[in-house]
């Protein structure tokens, strides 16, 4: 197994300190912790990012007192869910600034006391030897920086607030009056210094100053506009092919409606001469079986809607033009039919005869250019030419 190299914390360096001392090394610059603290917020944990943002801006107004406009706001992650640092805009407008000169080497601009570990139930102390100012952090979501009387002063508002933490861990070196603290409030002190042996996790570099909200929004705004055109492009498309549903859909319609009065007419012709049409297929059903039952009731019934069947299914197969197609009370099949040509129509006469069935041409014509219009009777053999009621 290859063992992985031990990660090495980047190194801290005051904003002030990055002026003077050019590097080509990474690192993380720090400010003043008072400049930029932390508030603690109460945000419900199912709020989505951008009302998350609204409530926590609601209630570090009140909070606060204050308008927001001139402020730049960050908010905690996961981790620090429910902080929020603050500091004035301009001045963090300014310190991105004065980082341009090095902005390939920084990874994060931070308040000093982010630069300590944040952990659950754990106050990590250190002293800062250069100007005899406490860096505190209390936990993943709480933590500043002070001089050593309005720090200890803030450490007991804690400690009544909230009790009594787990432990306190020491780095540095520790003045008496921070010993006496801790002595006089019974606190576990652990001084194995390893605080600052840590870098800044996701908690901490939520608060990243270094990010600029304007540039972020613009260059957001730049994205969606490249996309406002590929967007805009394929609502056209969309809206093309609606129109053209929709215009096949009512092209649909129409033959449907034309369809349905087709064969309102059809069945008014041949089965419903007379009263209401409510209900086409079943009134011409029931129209069906009553001329079924005369037949049958005077023996031509069968005879005559086989010929029906037969005559129609040979004006199908052949492609017939049909006008006219009407069974009479005595079983006759009168066609009234347009075929190409006198030819076709001695075909089609052909084609219609069969035993049993006596087939007689009533009357033709013919229009130049226009085909052959004929009147065509079947009648039964069993009838007589006086029984048909066929008449030319």
């Amino acid at each position: 197994m290859i063992a992985r190299k031990p990660h090495t914390p980047l190194p801290f360096r005051h904003l002030s300190e990055v002026q003077t001392d050019a590097t080509d090394q990474p690192f993380i610059a720090l400010i003043p912790g008072e400049l930029a603290p932390l508030h603690r917020l109460d945000l419900p944990a199912a709020l989505r990012d951008r009302v998350r943002g609204q409530v926590a801006r609601a209630q570090l107004e009140s909070l606060l007192q204050r308008d927001l406009d001139d402020l730049d706001i960050r908010l905690g992650n996961a981790e620090s869910a429910d902080a929020a640092l603050v500091t004035d805009a301009e001045s963090a407008a300014g310190w991105r600034r004065a980082l341009e000169p090095v902005a390939s080497q920084v990874r994060a601009l931070l308040p000093d006391y982010l630069s300590l570990p944040g952990r659950p139930g754990t106050w990590i102390l250190k002293m800062d030897p250069d100007d005899s100012r406490l860096l505190a952090r209390l936990g993943p979501e709480d933590g500043f920086s002070a001089s050593l009387a309005p720090a200890l002063l803030q450490l007991a508002s804690t400690l009544r607030r909230e009790g009594p933490p787990q432990c306190v861990e020491l780095a540095g070196p520790v003045p008496a009056d921070l010993e006496r603290f801790l002595a006089d409030a019974k606190l576990p002190v652990s001084r194995e210094g390893a605080a600052g042996s840590v870098g800044p996790g996701p908690a901490e570099l939520a608060f990243d100053l270094c990010r600029d909200p304007v540039a972020e929004r613009a260059e957001l705004a730049s994205q969606i506009r490249a996309w406002r055109l590929p967007t805009a492009a394929m609502l056209l498309g969309l809206l093309t092919l609606c129109c053209a549903l929709w215009l096949d859909s009512a092209r649909a319609t129409d033959e449907a409606r034309a369809l349905r009065a087709a064969s309102t007419d059809l069945a008014r012709t041949t089965f419903i001469p007379s009263g209401p049409i409510l209900d086409l297929r079943l009134q011409v059903g029931r129209e069906i079986a009553r001329r079924q039952q005369l037949r049958s009731d005077d023996g031509q019934g069968d005879q005559g809607l086989e010929m029906l069947q037969t005559a129609a299914q040979t004006l199908n197969d052949l492609g017939i033009a049909v006008h006219r197609l009407q069974v009479d009370r005595s079983g006759s099949l009168l066609i009234e039919a347009k075929v190409a040509d006198f030819s076709a129509l001695d075909a089609l006469i052909a084609a219609l005869g069969r035993p049993g069935v006596a087939t007689r041409l009533i009357d033709s014509s013919s229009e130049s250019g226009q085909g052959v219009h004929a009147r065509i009777a079947l009648t039964p053999a069993t009838l007589s030419t006086d029984q048909t009621g066929v008449r030319p």
